[in-house]
């Protein structure tokens, strides 16, 4: 395995293990373990096998699609991982600082070149890739600061990427909050601690300022309408209470009412008994049909007939 040249190296990392990283997510993450296991298997230099793959990645980035970008940028997760923790694991013979931080500007500058990209497809790729990497990279504070200030302009464009860029640079921010910028001339996390809380000062003063300017519009609303509302307040409650007494005054009966019932109930009365009714008028039973006719009748060699 000594005798296999850079030129080998470099053919068979751009023909065969970024092709296949490109397929799928799952080919992503299998070329990734197999580079692992080939460098820690055989005899191939880790150094050299990772100067050859960072340096194609610029070619990369301007000549795939946005689903190529998102395989890639996993693929890269996994290989930043694994040599983000040889770098920040405190044993001096896995990796030189130096090449750490060469391969580290390759991948910075290869992103940050497609972010100025005029293609919005190329733009695209490269926040496709960063958000895929923003847990483990970057890790320079300079290089962090950088990105922040190139993603601002694609912010403030009405773009295709506007929602990509914003998702990104809040990722970022909680990145560098979370301690992934390990290292670079960084503000000391005291500096943005006070920072963010006097931010944070402000919104509870300005969210302070506007309940009082609500309180007051609510006093001046209750000023001018208030005693109107407790007119008409005032007004439905007694007109309620005069309906309620209009209700209990139908429900009285008068007294002649009561002697108009008890008079009809005495003709009731003497109808059945037959007698005379109270107001002393006379009154005539109704004859029934055998009786009219009887009466009717009259006898023979009356006055009458003799007449």
């Amino acid at each position: 395995m000594s005798s296999i040249s850079r030129i080998d190296i470099h053919d068979f990392l751009g023909n065969h293990v970024l092709q296949r990283a490109l397929l799928t997510s799952s080919d992503a993450l299998y070329c990734s373990k197999f580079l692992q296991v080939l460098i820690e298997f055989t005899e191939l230099d880790k150094i050299e096998i990772y100067d050859i793959l960072f340096s194609f990645m610029r070619g990369l980035l301007f000549s795939i699609t946005e689903d190529e970008g998102n395989d890639l940028g996993l693929f890269l997760f996994d290989s930043w991982s694994i040599i983000s923790g040889w770098r920040f694991s405190g044993e001096t013979s896995n990796i030189d600082e130096s090449k750490y931080q060469k391969w580290h500007s390759e991948l910075a500058c290869s992103c940050v070149f497609a972010l100025l990209s005029s293609e919005e497809l190329i733009c695209r790729v490269a926040l496709k890739v960063l958000i895929r990497i923003v847990s483990v990279f970057p890790t320079n504070g300079h290089t962090g600061e950088a990105i922040l200030k190139k993603i601002e302009p694609i912010q403030k464009e009405d773009g295709n990427n506007k929602a990509l860029a914003n998702s990104y640079y809040g990722q970022l921010l909680k990145a560098r909050n979370d301690g992934v910028w390990k290292e670079g001339n960084l503000k000391s996390t005291e500096e943005r601690v006070k920072e963010e809380k006097a931010k944070q000062e402000e919104r509870l003063e300005k969210l302070r300022q506007q309940d009082e300017a609500l309180a007051k519009e609510v006093a001046n609303y209750d000023r001018q309408f208030g005693e109107n509302d407790r007119d008409r307040t005032s007004r439905r409650d007694g007109r309620d209470r005069r309906s309620n007494n209009v209700e209990a005054r139908a429900k009285f009966v008068p007294p002649e009412e009561k002697l108009l019932t008890k008079k009809t109930d005495d003709l009731d009365d003497r109808w059945q008994r037959r007698g005379p009714t109270g107001d002393k008028r006379s009154f005539t039973p109704p004859v029934s049909l055998g009786e009219d006719s009887t009466r009717n009748k009259r006898p023979r060699g009356s006055s009458s007939d003799r007449g």
